[in-house]
């Protein structure tokens, strides 16, 4: 029981931390509408995988290790499955031969290791982009020829680092890939069909010869000076960039592009870097924020033809003159803090320690998606997604007032989720010892005193299958716009509800004006979450005499009618147009002269509404 609290302990958030945001956002609730998306915007797009070295935790006895006996090869010829993490180490092989290999889990590749992959088909059974990775490290070898891969329909990471290599010829890719080769790694492609993004920094050497659909990222570090024009167009032929190209000093890495097609570039100018592109065209633009300094942004906008444009960042100069650059990326390290507003973007990924927030803005996903790892704080308001969400490490990230209109959203590893008033076309997903929380109070927005007003709205828990918290429950508040005080709205419920009623506002007694209705969401550990929207009462109840409203005739209407033609009859008599409202609040129609056809209205309870807002209620016997 003891080692259940301990853990519970660690796994719980800043519950101060928290609020405090919470707080903040519910200050700016008349903040200004999300941005659109941007003229040109490329649909869809991928984005870096994090700018880290590969790692590989220690193998588990769920694992499989080849190597630890020296000498030691694994042939695989036909069909061959396994769930867990394969480790080559030392002078270990891991060969396929004519295979058809399905692994849900990783490959690490290290010391004079070798994975090769002949005339087989790989597939890497995933559940959320770049789940698995295959890495290689240290002057391990990675060899693929004449093979077909399969991702799962999820973006796949692959990662080369110290002296080793990756070489891959003739394959046929079913998904998108992304890559970081770094230090003194050696990449070499050649008849790949959609050969994916490609990262290079250190001193590498990346050779691409007959390969289709290539985007490559190019780090520019401290003290490089680089004066340079892309090709134009997308089939490139006798491409080559290094510090021997005229215009270009400070770069480590050597790129060759040959007789290859679907070509794009990318740009990540480091701070203390001299960047100046010219008459080109960049798929990407990633910006990159290192140390603890704060950095604000605003403006930035995807899509946009730049005839002379200079980031507004003192610690490097990146100028493009006569530029389109299609998508802005950025990148968050250490303990850094950003502060991002008014912008479309395509990505942004928050690692280290850092606090990231980003109000009013877009991220249209065509840079790939938002992401908080390590132990960063990533707030979202405010603002619009088309893309995935995803959360790593011991992370929190809070998105408040979004709507997400594709993607899904993850909550992995030790990290945390939370949405509060927001819209998403999917159900969040928490795996391991993670943890999602969804608080909303979506309606109504208008109600009337002396009636029993239904609130509805969220209130969810979703954890990984190791977090020992569950859902415990959900509590109703409501107080007056500007008070203090909140008051209960009847008991603590126990069960979830989504996009459904919480509970019913007994109204009577009160005044006509402005309301706030909350509703807390409570786990088994304790923490919480809240949420809550301003509902305005209107001056007259449903138990209000409608002979007493101006806006209805004196000879007032019956309060039952056999049908929805008998009660249009009567509101044409009246001469009044009106409003006709469902139980929720919810507009179903208009009725009187000038209206057009009678709407269907179902057997039920309705109001009509006039004017000035005063409410008159009716009952349909009949369809």
């Amino acid at each position: 029981m003891l080692s259940v609290v301990l853990l519970a302990a660690l796994l719980s958030f800043d519950q101060s931390r928290l609020d405090r945001c919470l707080e903040e956002i519910a200050k700016a609730r008349p903040a200004a509408p999300a941005a659109g998306m941007a003229p040109g915007a490329l649909r869809p797009g991928r984005g870096p995988l994090p700018l880290l070295k590969p790692a590989a935790d220690p193998p588990t006895d769920d694992d499989l290790v080849i190597g630890d006996v020296p000498g030691e090869t694994l042939l695989v010829q036909g069909r061959f499955s396994f769930a867990g993490n394969i480790h080559v180490i030392n002078d270990g092989v891991l060969r396929l031969r004519g295979a058809d290999f399905e692994l849900d889990g990783d490959v690490h590749v290290r010391n004079q290791g070798r994975f090769e992959a002949d005339s087989s088909r790989l597939r890497f059974v995933q559940r959320r982009i770049y789940e698995h990775q295959v890495s290689a490290a240290d002057s391990a070898t990675v060899r693929w020829r004449d093979c077909l891969t399969d991702f799962n329909g999820f973006v796949f990471s692959m990662f080369a680092a110290h002296r080793a290599g990756i070489e891959l010829r003739r394959v046929e890719n079913q998904d998108f890939t992304t890559a970081v080769a770094m230090d003194d790694a050696q990449v070499r492609l050649e008849q790949v069909r959609l050969a994916g993004e490609w990262l290079f920094d250190g001193r590498t050497h990346g050779r691409f010869d007959h390969v289709d659909l290539l985007l490559t990222w190019y780090f520019f570090p401290r003290y490089s000076d680089v004066r340079f024009r892309f090709p134009a167009g997308d089939s490139v032929d006798g491409f080559v960039l290094d510090s021997t190209v005229p215009g270009v000093t400070g770069i480590g890495y050597r790129v060759e592009i040959d007789s290859s097609t679907q070509v794009m570039w990318a740009a990540i100018p480091e701070a203390g870097s001299t960047v100046v592109i010219d008459s080109s065209e960049l798929r990407v633009v990633g910006i990159v924020m290192r140390g603890g300094d704060s950095t604000e942004i605003s403006g930035l906008v995807n899509g946009l033809y730049y005839p002379n444009y200079v980031l507004p960042m003192a610690d490097r100069l990146f100028q493009v003159t006569n530029t389109r650059v299609n998508t802005w990326n950025l990148y968050a390290f250490d303990s850094c803090r950003v502060d991002l507003r008014a912008s479309i973007f395509g990505e942004l990924c928050a690692y280290g320690r850092n606090r990231v927030e980003i109000w009013n803005s877009f991220c249209d996903g065509t840079g790939g998606h938002l992401e908080s790892a390590g132990e960063s704080f990533l707030v979202v308001a405010f603002s619009s997604a088309a893309c995935d969400v995803i959360t790593k490490g011991r992370s929190l990230t809070v998105l408040a007032f979004v709507a997400q209109t594709l993607g899904h959203l993850w909550a992995t590893q030790g990290s945390a989720l939370v949405l509060v008033n927001c819209q998403f076309p999917n159900l969040p997903v928490a795996s391991d010892t993670a943890l999602a929380m969804v608080a909303a109070v979506s309606g109504p927005d208008e109600a009337w005193f002396d009636d029993s007003v239904p609130i509805r709205g969220t209130a969810w828990l979703a954890r990984g299958p190791l977090h020992p918290v569950e859902f415990d429950c959900y509590r109703l508040a409501w107080r007056a716009r500007g008070d203090t005080v909140w008051r209960r709205l009847g008991p603590d419920n126990h069960n979830m509800v989504f996009q459904d009623t919480l509970g019913f506002w007994d109204t009577r007694g009160l005044e006509s004006g402005v309301y706030e209705v909350r509703v807390s969401v409570v786990h088994t550990g304790g923490d919480s979450i809240t949420a809550a929207k301003d509902i305005r009462l209107l001056p007259a109840g449903i138990g209000a005499d409608p002979t007493k409203d101006p806006a209805v005739p004196a000879r007032s209407l019956p309060t039952v009618f056999r049908d929805a033609k008998s009660l249009e009859a009567a509101v044409k008599r009246s001469g009044m147009a009106l409003l006709v409202l469902d139980p929720s609040g919810r507009r179903v129609g208009r009725l009187g002269p000038g209206c057009g056809d009678c709407p269907a209205l179902a057997p039920g309870l309705y109001f009509l509404v006039g004017g000035n807002r005063a409410v008159h209620k009716v009952i349909v016997q009949h369809q």
